[in-house]
Formats: C-alpha cells, sequence, structure tokens
C-alpha cells in the first residue's frame, strides 16, 4: 500500500516538473513605437480613434495608415515592424513562454501573428534569447519565419510579394507545398501562379530591398530609444 502511495506521488511530481520546463505561455500586448502623419486603429468593437506613439494594441487591433504616413510597432521585444501608406494591418496572437519556475522569468519561446490586409509591411523580426515564430497572413498565403529576418511583404488583395533581405522565410499557400524565399530573393504570388527569382533580375525587387534595408536600420534605432517602455 505504501509503495502504492509512493508511486502515485512520484508521478504526481513528474507530472508537475514536466508543466514547468513546458512553461507558461501567456499574451501580450504590441506597443506603438512611433506614427509618422495619419494613422487610425479600431480595436474589437471599438470605433476609429487616431494612433500616438506608446499606445498598446491588442490583439484584433486594426491599424489603416493614409497616404504619406507610416507607423512602427513593436510586436515584441524582438519583433518590430513598419507599416507603410494605404496600409491596412490586423493584430493578430501574441505571446510569451515562460520557464514556468516563479523565482526566474526566462523566456523559452515568443510568437506573433498579424494580417496584412493591404499595403506594405516591413519586418525585423530576431531570436533573442529564445527561439521565435512570426507570422504574417495575406491574402494568397501565410509569410512566416522563425529565423533572425528582415523581409518585406507587400500585397494589393490580387497579388502577394515577399522580399527577403536576411534570413529565410518561407511562404505556406493553401492547396500547395510551401516555397523558401532566400535573403537577396523576391517571391510573387497570384491566383494559379507563384515564382521566386533573385532580387538582382528584377528593378521592383531591387528597390523594394533597398527600402527594406533602410527601414529595418530606423527601426533599430526607434526600438532602442524607447526600450524601456516595451513588453517583454
Amino acid at each position: 500500500m505504501l509503495r502504492a502511495i509512493c508511486c502515485i506521488g512520484l508521478a504526481i511530481l513528474a507530472a508537475a516538473l514536466d508543466g514547468c520546463w513546458e512553461g507558461i505561455t501567456r499574451g501580450t500586448l504590441a506597443t506603438v513605437v512611433a506614427v509618422d502623419g495619419t494613422v487610425f486603429a479600431a480595436a474589437p468593437s471599438q470605433n476609429d480613434s487616431p494612433v500616438r506613439a506608446g499606445d498598446a494594441a491588442k490583439p484584433g487591433t486594426v491599424f489603416q495608415t493614409k497616404e504619406n504616413s507610416h507607423l512602427a510597432i513593436s510586436l515584441l521585444p524582438n519583433s518590430v515592424i513598419q507599416a507603410g501608406p494605404g496600409t491596412a494591418l490586423e493584430i493578430g496572437r501574441l505571446a510569451l513562454t515562460k520557464d514556468g519556475n516563479e523565482t526566474g522569468s526566462s523566456v523559452r519561446g515568443r510568437h506573433a501573428e498579424m494580417t496584412l490586409k493591404a499595403g506594405r509591411l516591413i519586418v525585423s523580426h530576431a531570436w533573442g534569447e529564445a527561439p521565435a515564430q512570426l507570422s504574417v497572413a495575406t491574402p494568397q498565403g501565410n509569410a512566416v519565419t522563425p529565423s533572425n529576418a528582415v523581409f518585406c511583404v507587400e500585397t494589393d488583395g490580387a497579388l502577394t510579394r515577399v522580399t527577403c533581405a536576411t534570413g529565410w522565410i518561407e511562404f505556406q499557400s493553401p492547396g500547395t507545398r510551401s516555397v523558401q524565399i532566400p535573403p537577396g530573393s523576391m517571391g510573387e504570388w497570384r491566383s494559379g501562379s507563384a515564382r521566386v527569382i533573385p532580387v538582382e533580375t528584377d528593378p521592383t525587387g531591387q528597390e523594394t530591398l533597398q527600402v527594406t534595408i533602410e527601414a529595418e536600420e530606423n527601426l533599430k534605432t526607434l526600438v532602442a530609444n524607447r526600450v524601456n517602455v516595451l513588453p517583454r
């Protein structure tokens, strides 16, 4: 009898330890880092309101940049994005997984999802101290990266273009095999067709790559200036 009780106790202890090892996942909020021009946001069940630097955004918030306007958002400490003029962007799931140890706060994973409805989005994404995955949904499929990466996603609803500056991107289109976009390459998807080409062979791709690299440097500076107020 005593032996059976001990076995049950050990099983419960193992399960508890396993739960701590897996970590605890909690949702978090995005933070607006900078606004240039006119940008509006609408959270679920709320009307449009002007966006200002320092605003927090929960999942489901839709941002809309007007003509000649830009918006920078820190999704997580390791992921920052810039929305260009005429961009409609919805914030999706944002989450941190910590080790579950009450005496510590080590991050074991980061997760960021968003939907680009229209316009241009530049992404600067890094692992940091833990694995991190970021996904951008578009009308043609999802651009996903689990690596350190800098890339640009553009869509007008009929055509989606992904330009990779560093790292690598995997584009997952419904009903087809996923396609990898390596650094220095551009992928295009529209109904019934897809292609991935070197940026150097396409003037549009070359211009987009240059804009992406310049924007990423600006994003780094913006985040460094506001690092103390960003979520962790």
